[in-house]
């Protein structure tokens, strides 16, 4: 439909703006006729999607090896075309809750466009009439789903008004006096798992993981993480109910507190991964770092328990450097020693400083 303004007080026509649609339109419609253009690759048929489509991305590519272009990211610019909704017209919309799902809504009226019954997102038009009703029906199950209840396009519970009966249970009956919009609520009715899903460790080594099954049937779950630093012993798998105790080793930054990730998964569930975050503190407690070894600071091996200290030392840390024999402790790393950190050389023990070694005023150097 193209459109034009008349101003009746110049009497001047004014032509509306084609949309991309509508001119494309136009253009194959004319190809071939006096006046219009010479080519049709020359523009866009008239075959666009609407605003509901889905969006297939494919990669294709040409080299002259193995090489492969890696995308990192990708703009798409998207212009629409709207034209009102005639004001004659009612729109329906039926979904579920789960935007995964698809049940079938079987609708007792067939549209204006000869549809009736669909799978998924279902929208539908109809002429409005303040006289029609039309009924839409929602399996009772749907998997190891349950029918619950008729919601409003936001998930909220809809108010009884004029022209909507949910008395019906999985089927809904409302006039086609104005537009519609009905989700199908479903309850998984299998085996539900309960977790924490954040724990906040501080300083504790241990905590007692409780695991229950608080849904219906048989919960079997398996254990897995790839934090170092979380261990637990025994079964990795087990069925319903448990209880068993994880341990953590100590948090050796005395600057920032860590984050490991347990993961519970079974197929029982809604979700197949059930993730527990564990929050250890960073360490408290000061610490005596000793150098051991002999040669480059920055060799784990050279240090006791191969602790390096960090670059700024937390209070009350210290440091030790007694390197083995005649030979020396190299500082081949840049090093602060603050006023509430302590360093001692032992007796006929040497030292080597190839990179800022920054000892504060006030800073405890013991030299024996």
């Amino acid at each position: 439909k193209w459109k034009s303004r008349y101003d009746l007080i110049n009497g001047s026509i004014t032509a509306s703006q084609l949309s991309g649609s509508a001119n494309s339109l136009l253009w194959s419609l004319l190809v071939g006729t006096p006046g219009s253009p010479g080519s049709t690759s020359e523009f866009v048929l008239y075959s666009r999607p609407s605003a509901w489509a889905d969006i297939r991305i494919t990669k294709e590519q040409t080299t002259n090896g193995n090489a492969i272009a890696n995308i990192d990211s990708v703009y798409f610019e998207v212009e629409y075309d709207y034209l009102p909704k005639p004001s004659n017209i009612v729109n329906v919309e039926l979904n579920s809750n789960n935007k995964w799902f698809a049940p079938t809504f079987n609708i007792s009226t067939t549209d204006k466009f000869n549809r009736k019954s669909g799978l998924g997102d279902v929208h539908r038009a109809y002429s409005l009439s303040a006289s029609n009703n039309a009924t839409a029906e929602a399996p009772k199950t749907y998997g190891r789903y349950t029918f619950q209840k008729w919601v409003d396009r936001y998930g909220n519970d809809l108010v009884a008004t004029t022209g909507v009966d949910t008395t019906g249970g999985n089927k809904i009956k409302f006039s086609l006096a104005t537009d519609r919009s009905f989700k199908a609520q479903y309850k998984f009715n299998g085996a539900i798992l309960k977790i924490p899903d954040t724990v906040y460790l501080n300083q504790t080594l241990q905590y007692s993981l409780n695991i229950k099954n608080i849904g219906a049937g048989s919960l079997l779950w398996n254990l897995d993480s790839n934090s170092s630093w979380l261990r637990y012993s025994g079964n990795k798998t087990g069925i319903n109910d448990t209880t068993f105790v994880l341990t953590f080793d100590q948090n050796t930054d005395s600057l920032n507190k860590r984050i490991g990730v347990l993961d519970v998964s079974s197929t029982e569930t809604e979700s197949l991964h059930n993730y527990i975050y564990f929050v250890q503190g960073k360490r408290t407690d000061p610490r005596n770092y000793a150098f051991v070894g002999t040669g480059n600071w920055s060799n784990p091996a050279n240090w006791s328990n191969e602790l390096i200290p960090p670059s700024l030392l937390a209070n009350g840390e210290t440091i030790t450097i007694n390197p083995i024999g005649s030979t020396e402790c190299v500082v081949d790393v840049d090093q602060t020693i603050t006023t509430a950190n302590t360093i001692t050389v032992l007796k006929g023990k040497k030292i080597r400083v190839l990179k800022k070694f920054n000892i504060q005023p006030s800073a405890h150097f013991n030299l024996q």
